[in-house]
């Protein structure tokens, strides 16, 4: 788990009582698209890098 990730859940609570719980789940989300896009990132560099060095 993320830092990112680990703040949503500790605000979780404070969305609950805000009555934004939607906004936990939307920035919630949103974090997981940037895990999903630094993995895609990282792939991709390593499978260059690796094609390069042949």
């Amino acid at each position: 788990m993320c830092c990112s990730e680990r703040a949503n859940l500790l605000f979780w609570q404070f969305f609950i009582a805000a009555d934004v719980l939607v906004v936990g789940y939307v920035t919630t989300a949103a974090h997981w698209l940037f895990v999903v896009a630094h993995l895609a990132a990282l792939t991709g560099s390593t499978r260059l890098a690796a094609s390069s060095s042949h």
